[in-house]
């Protein structure tokens, strides 16, 4: 707080609305059966709703998605579908696998703020889509068959942020 009793204003660059923060992804794969899910808010944007109800939502959204890819090369959709304050991105990668972000929308923002808010969204799926290819890269290199002797130990990768196991 400043001597004045009003809170500093937030550093250049930064999310004004970060205490507030409410996502929810969900990583969907063949036959919109769910590879991976996650609630990503922050403790003070969790809704108080149904917990089931941002699951919903995102998997209403896949035949719009299913729709929309048909009609464009693209890979990343900023908006599919919108729910109340809410709006859905996506963003397709291989083998049929979509990747869905529910995120709150502010009406409130400058063209410049939503321009900054698309590109944090299509940076945020391309390295959720580069650390799940590398997940799935390093388990196939771990196998068996890619050793020179069969009695090697397995092998341990190390990613950024992500944990390391033996395959």
């Amino acid at each position: 707080m400043s001597h004045h009793g009003v809170p500093p204003p937030p550093p250049p660059g930064r999310n004004d609305q970060v205490a507030d923060i409410n996502l929810f992804m969900i990583v969907d794969g063949k036959d919109d059966l769910p590879l991976y899910s996650a609630d990503l808010s922050s403790s003070a944007g969790r809704r108080d709703d149904s917990p089931h109800l941002d699951q919903f939502v995102m998997h209403s959204s896949l035949d719009v998605i299913d729709e929309a890819m048909w009609g464009t090369t693209d890979t990343f959709f900023p908006m599919v579908d919108r729910f109340n304050d809410f709006l859905i991105s996506a963003f397709l990668g291989a083998s049929n696998v979509r990747f869905l972000l529910l995120h709150r929308h502010t009406s409130i923002r400058s063209p410049q703020q939503l321009e900054q808010d698309t590109q944090n969204i299509r940076t945020f799926f391309q390295e959720v889509k580069r650390h799940t290819h590398q997940q799935a890269t390093s388990t196939l290199a771990g196998s068996p068959a890619f050793r020179e002797s069969p009695n090697e130990p397995p092998v341990r990768v190390e990613m950024d942020g992500w944990p390391s196991s033996a395959v």
